[in-house]
């Protein structure tokens, strides 16, 4: 276990569950039914896996969130504390069973999911509230859509009062308030889920989404594109950020073991409270590049997570290779 009278450098406010993940050759169309070649169960959530990430990547981690009084949750915790994750915000529910979900890979290593909920659903804003201490602490905040936003919201009040920077992961895909918008510092969302944040058709030119994610006002939005990398807009200034050249088995989990690294790398870019220069943000940014391709390398979306050597080697090697 983490030391528990230390503040986290990352706070991580989101789901915990038990995933089914089934490998088939192709992901099945509506009305069509395919046969898997495996079928195995795992830890998930993106709450979990950020907060694992996180910590593999060389942070002190808190992990706010919900999970059944089952034995499901009881495993989920064992795991965190294997992991070194903090889970004193981590509350058990009478009503609800720990959250669970199903996932379909592919044989390109593509995926889709389907979640239930569960306990994730009962975390809200008093829940946030007992663990105050834990956010006011933290120098990053992570959060994800998987839990209910007004819990996320306070979450990031509270942090943002504290001087942290809060990084929002707009999955799943939907509308954001403009409150959340106003107290998030980085949005990171796939193609499909910019483009419902940003209200804009499915057939929008890139630069019609480019405009209407600018007039969101947050300060930094990232756009991950899977193989090519990641667009982000800071204010009028675009950069790309390169993924790395790597034999991809599964990709579920890989987002996630990259804001976890952008929080831990992010989060010692600076010890005062605030954001840090924006070349130190780049920096984070291509460490979690590193941190997503080296997670697509292998099964399993927590045992696939890399550790801070194994991505600190990644980026070394393609540095000699340019």
């Amino acid at each position: 276990m983490t030391d528990q009278s230390l503040p986290p450098a990352v706070c991580v406010v989101g789901s915990l569950t038990m995933d089914t993940v089934v490998a088939c050759d192709e992901l099945p169309a509506p009305g069509q039914t395919v046969f898997g070649r495996s079928v195995r169960t795992e830890p998930g959530g993106r709450g979990l896996r950020q907060a694992v990430a996180a910590a593999r990547a060389g942070a002190e981690v808190s992990l706010i969130g919900r999970v059944g009084r089952d034995a499901t949750g009881r495993e989920l915790r064992a795991i965190l504390q294997r992991e070194r994750v903090n889970d004193v915000g981590l509350a058990e529910s009478w009503s609800a069973p720990t959250g669970a979900s199903s996932i379909s890979v592919d044989a390109q290593g593509e995926h889709t999911a389907v979640v239930v909920p569960g306990a994730n659903e009962q975390l809200d804003p008093g829940g946030v509230e007992e663990a105050r201490k834990r956010i006011e602490g933290c120098r990053v905040l992570l959060a994800q859509l998987e839990v209910p936003v007004l819990a996320v919201t306070r979450a990031a009040e509270i942090a943002r009062a504290g001087g942290a920077r809060v990084v929002l992961n707009v999955a799943p895909a939907q509308r954001v308030s403009e409150e959340l918008l106003s107290l998030t510092d980085v949005v990171i969302a796939n193609e499909t889920e910019a483009r419902v944040l940003a209200g804009v058709a499915p057939n929008a030119t890139p630069e019609a989404l480019d405009a209407a994610l600018a007039a969101l006002g947050v300060p930094v939005i990232v756009v991950t594109r899977g193989s090519t990398g990641s667009s982000v807009i800071a204010g009028d200034d675009r950069w790309h950020v390169p993924a790395h050249e790597v034999d991809v088995l599964d990709t579920t989990g890989a987002g996630d073991a990259s804001i976890g690294a952008l929080g831990a790398a992010w989060a010692g870019a600076s010890a005062e409270p605030g954001p840090p220069p924006m070349g130190a943000l780049r920096e984070a940014l291509l460490f979690a590049s590193a941190a997503g391709s080296l997670a697509t390398t292998r099964r399993e979306s927590v045992a696939s997570i890399p550790n801070r050597g194994e991505i600190q080697s990644l980026i070394a090697e393609a540095e000699t290779r340019r």
